[in-house]
């Protein structure tokens, strides 16, 4: 835990934005001073260690302070403001770890989890809807102009509402079939094509029943393969 809500809603609440502890906001620049500082010394304490999370609460909040609105309508979505948190965390880094650890490679992980499960890629408003806006060859687009990712950062994609007794390319999950298209075509874009720049949290749990056999096998052997195919490694 790099900022404990304990410790830190006691004496920097400002850290959280307006959620009351929630979330951080990721507009802070003093936080995120504090949690590159934090994170420097769990590098250093674990020295076999090869990720760190950066990721948020297990909840759907999110700061609405006029600097996270103003980063989000840049970024395209709250993803793309995570994304953009998680690439100057991962600058710093890099420029300490090169002093520091010059032989030790570390990724940086950030977490698309519900409210940032959706990749901030470009759309236009079509009869009152906002559709995706491709490339010529079928590709997802970035949200902004000066899109980038971090060489050494990956997003760790957790479908937590995906129906997992079907496979992956089923009406009932297209809109997780998207979304990792989506980030797929983002890395690639950033200049990561054929790296392993996705992570997937998948889940074999009915959480509603859980002595309820699945019979889910095969659609998990799709999904493996699917996830192998976007990036996932």
């Amino acid at each position: 835990v790099y900022l404990p809500v304990e410790k830190y809603m006691a004496s920097c609440p400002e850290y959280y934005g307006n959620t009351n502890g929630r979330q951080v906001c990721y507009a802070n620049a003093e936080m995120r001073a504090e949690m590159v500082e934090a994170m420097k010394r769990y590098i250093s304490s674990y020295t076999e260690a090869k990720y760190i999370m950066i990721g948020h609460e297990d909840n759907a909040d999110m700061c609405t302070c006029d600097a996270c609105i103003d980063e989000r309508a840049h970024y395209g979505n709250y993803a793309g403001q995570e994304l953009h948190f998680a690439n100057l965390i991962a600058e710093e880094l890099n420029e300490w770890m090169a002093i520091n650890y010059p032989n030790r490679q570390m990724e940086y992980v950030f977490f698309a989890y519900m409210t940032t499960q959706e990749p901030p890629v470009k759309t236009e408003v079509v009869n009152g809807k906002a559709v995706p806006v491709y490339d010529e060859n079928g590709n997802y687009l970035p949200f902004n102009d000066d899109f980038e990712i971090v060489d050494n950062v990956r997003v760790f994609y957790a479908p937590i509402d995906a129906d997992f007794s079907k496979p992956i390319t089923e009406e009932s999950n297209v809109t997780h079939y998207e979304q990792l298209r989506g980030w797929r075509d983002l890395f690639n874009y950033a200049g990561h094509e054929g790296e392993s720049n996705i992570i997937v949290w998948s889940y074999g749990t009915s959480f509603h029943n859980y002595y309820v056999p699945l019979n889910n096998i095969g659609a998990y052997k799709q999904q493996y393969e699917f996830y192998a195919n976007m990036g996932a490694g």
